[in-house]
């Protein structure tokens, strides 16, 4: 997952290249195969956590990456935890899928997320985020859904990439065991060089490479061991002399990878923590070009609202977009052109009139000479969740008056 690192203005332009080549086909219903994905990886991230955890009780020496999970596995848990239960309220089904490339089928917010990941090395913060989106879009508009939607994809990113790097620390692992149980035998032979050779013989006709991991652990292992070091140097020096490698740049091999994984996770880890300090409201609204034309509302009062109002129209924005088949920029764009003709001081020149209140027929009527879509009769504004509370409280109410007063009058008549 991890390739080429950008620096800013390369990302910006990688954002533009990719939202140019971005093919996109009918939004996806569900997210049930990203809820798979998300728990494949968790599992692998949480088998590499126990079986370092068994290392550290036997004071098995650990790699700085390690280490970072080690202490911050925490933070992974509670994140996945929080992506489980977003997922599951079903709230981002709708989104717009990839119909080419090797992420075909998948949605194409889920695209970006890892694209943003993979060239920062993870290392995600606000002004990434939003200089990468804003790149993106002066291609291709995002949908609101596909905006609310980023910091779950980007969450979501940031376990596989930490999954990624825990695959690179277990084969680490892996390799360092190896080294110590070859250690052992070298060290029960007592410095005798043929018998070395002839072990180091076999384990290069089985495994026909040195790993990094096995020469580095090797030879450091040997050398706080004080015992034959420097004739397990020369005699790998030699095995290794009609390739283009040495003990030496295995070794400096080791120490860059190590040091490249400590730095990946470690930013993928404090990624996840960040995206939960942003405010995603504010850059949600920054983001959006269906929120910047509908604050071009004649009369002003759509800025003054609070954001839950805000978020009313938007979403009626986007429920007369999906049924109408039609950018959601679009009909922002209708609603404040029909209250740009109206005068100044005329309730009509607000866009809220015409997206939830009376005028809301004249916006579908626009809509539909537009579209050829007529569905006026089935698209009544939703009522405001404050509203809906208050019936469904008072409903329960006369249920529950109603349940105790028939229990009461039967118990009487019974007595």
């Amino acid at each position: 997952m991890r390739d080429m690192i950008l620096s800013a203005e390369e990302l910006q332009k990688h954002a533009m290249e990719i939202a140019r080549n971005h093919p996109v086909g009918k939004a996806s219903k569900s997210l049930h195969w990203l809820v798979r994905r998300l728990n494949e990886n968790y599992a692998f991230i949480i088998n590499v956590y126990k079986a370092l955890n068994i290392d550290v009780k036997r004071s098995f020496p650990t790699a700085p990456a390690a280490e970072w999970l080690l202490d911050n596995f925490y933070i992974i848990e509670e994140q996945v935890k929080l992506i489980r239960r977003n997922l599951s309220k079903g709230g981002y089904s709708r989104l717009p899928i990839l119909t080419e490339g090797y992420l075909k089928g998948h949605p194409r917010v889920y695209a970006i997320a890892l694209e943003m990941v993979a060239h920062t090395n993870g290392s995600i913060d606000e002004k990434t985020i939003t200089t990468f989106i804003q790149a993106y879009q002066s291609q291709t508009l995002l949908s609101m859904g596909e905006l609310w939607a980023l910091p779950l994809m980007l969450r979501i990113s940031l376990v596989e990439s930490i999954r990624n790097e825990c695959e690179k620390v277990r084969n680490s692992r892996i390799e360092w065991h190896r080294a110590e149980e070859f250690m052992s035998r070298i060290i029960s032979l007592g410095g005798d060089e043929q018998q070395i050779d002839a072990i180091l013989g076999r384990y290069f006709d089985e495994r026909n490479e040195l790993t990094p991991s096995f020469a580095e652990h090797l030879i450091q292992g040997l050398r706080k061991q004080g015992k034959g070091h420097s004739a397990v140097t020369a005699l790998l020096d030699k095995r290794l002399e009609n390739g283009y490698y040495s003990i030496k740049k295995l070794t400096e091999a080791e120490h860059l990878m190590q040091a490249e994984m400590q730095v990946a996770i470690s930013n993928s880890i404090t990624g996840l923590r960040l995206i939960s300090d942003l405010d995603w409201s504010e850059i949600f609204e920054l983001l959006s070009n269906t929120e910047q034309i509908l604050r071009q509302d004649p009369n002003g009062i759509y800025g003054l609202m609070d954001f839950e109002s805000r978020d009313f129209y938007r979403h009626e924005v986007e429920r007369l977009a999906r049924a109408y088949r039609i950018p959601e920029i679009h009909v922002a764009r209708v609603a404040v052109e029909c209250a740009s003709e109206c005068e100044a001081t005329a309730p009509q020149d607000h866009v809220g009139y015409y997206l939830v209140g009376k005028g809301r027929k004249t916006l579908i009527g626009v809509l539909e000479k537009a579209t050829g879509r007529y569905l006026g009769f089935s698209l009544a504004p939703f009522k405001r969740p404050k509203r809906l509370y208050t019936i469904m409280v008072f409903l329960l109410t006369v249920f529950l008056v109603s349940y105790f007063t028939y229990y009461a009058l039967s118990h009487d008549n019974a007595a």
